[in-house]
């Protein structure tokens, strides 16, 4: 049976062109934007813009949903935006860059999104709702949570587990074996050698705690 249903996006800002463009490079096809109000932008004018939140009235059988919302630390806003939609029994699939190399091994939930030169390896898993941006690589036998942010860059090295709602920043290294608790913030550039405790934000080389996160 052919899938003919149409990708509806999420949202009009940077995340939301890097994702448009990966799926126009699959040959997937886009009906519209939702937005509160109808992007400016002119890379969006050959897009539909189909009303806000309370205005979209096409059903979960008729289209797929694309989270375009990206993160620099919160990834809460993210996170709701997603569970609204799918209490409605809207579907996100995975949004997968074609240069990502994935290992057959590896485990990605259905909305996760893969960018660009990702490197995912064996035994890797990756929950719902997660960015992996452009050039991660997640090495063996990682465990990566929901609604996590893994921004441009980053390395995280063998087995190392990372709790939900978590940002790891551009260009940070988390050490094999490290545990990353929930709603913690890695900040760019950090080296992360040693267990980082929920609801924190660590930075350096090596990184450590400078503050609670409420």
């Amino acid at each position: 049976m052919i899938d003919d249903k149409k990708y509806i996006l999420l949202g009009s800002g940077g995340h939301a062109k890097v994702l448009y463009e990966i799926l126009s490079i699959r040959g997937l096809a886009v009906n519209g934007i939702i937005a509160p109000q109808k992007p400016a932008d002119t890379f969006w004018q050959a897009l539909e813009y189909l009303g806000d939140d309370r205005q979209f009235n096409l059903s979960p059988e008729q289209c797929y949903l694309v989270n375009t919302l990206g993160s620099i630390k919160d990834t809460q806003p993210r996170e709701i935006l997603y569970q609204s939609y799918k209490l409605k029994n809207y579907n996100f699939p995975a949004i997968i860059h074609p240069s990502a190399i994935i290992s057959r091994s590896a485990v990605i939930a259905q909305s996760v999104q893969l960018l660009s030169g990702v490197i995912i390896n064996s035994c890797a898993i990756i929950e719902e709702n997660s960015i992996i941006n452009s050039g991660v690589i997640i090495e063996h036998d990682c465990h990566i949570g929901a609604h996590n942010h893994i921004a441009p860059g980053a390395v995280l090295c063998g087995q190392v587990k990372i709790a939900s709602n978590v940002h790891i920043g551009t260009g940070a290294i988390i050490n094999q074996g490290i545990c990353i608790g929930k709603n913690a913030v890695i900040a760019a550039g950090a080296v992360v050698i040693s267990n980082v405790a929920e609801n924190t934000l660590f930075a350096g080389v090596p990184a450590v705690e400078k503050k609670k996160l409420s």
